[in-house]
């Protein structure tokens, strides 16, 4: 179901799907820059930054995504969405290898930084890009469904 307001969010009690994902980007950047602008290596704030993006990239993938895609009219959807999911995997197959390493490795703090670089990019085409086609494409009513299914996996993944 599509609705005409392109800058409509549903807004209940949890607020609204994109005010979710934001607060969420927002977390996981400032989580990044406690290690960057320090420069020292802490697989403490690693970690925490691996627990919030791990939920946060399968609700995403599970539910967010597929509901844009699925709008069959809209072929640059489809094509946003996929370069969305690539983007997951490579940040997922980066961080899963700084997850191996020693964080005294010389190497250490640059791989996390190609990581932050990588998801600071994904943040800036997902709120852009990705949430315009969202908005395009989906209803309050299913914004709201998204949100809630999303929330729900969170819950399920702690």
């Amino acid at each position: 179901m599509k609705q005409n307001n392109s800058e409509k969010s549903s807004t209940g009690p949890q607020g609204s799907i994109y005010s979710t994902l934001k607060k969420e980007h927002k977390e996981v950047k400032e989580m990044f820059e406690q290690i960057l602008d320090d420069k020292v290596p802490s697989m403490k704030i690693f970690n925490q930054i691996m627990d919030a993006l791990q939920p946060h990239m399968s609700g995403e993938e599970k539910y967010f995504y597929p509901a844009i895609k699925s709008d069959d009219s809209k072929e640059e959807n489809a094509l946003i969405v996929n370069e969305a999911f690539e983007e997951h995997k490579w940040a997922k197959a980066l961080a899963a290898e700084i997850c191996k390493m020693d964080e005294g490795n010389e190497m250490w703090i640059p791989k996390v930084k190609v990581l932050s670089d990588m998801i600071d990019h994904h943040i800036e085409e997902e709120e852009g890009e990705v949430f315009k086609a969202a908005k395009k494409v989906l209803s309050q009513d299913q914004e709201e469904e998204i949100l809630s299914k999303f929330e729900h996996e969170k819950k399920m993944q702690k």
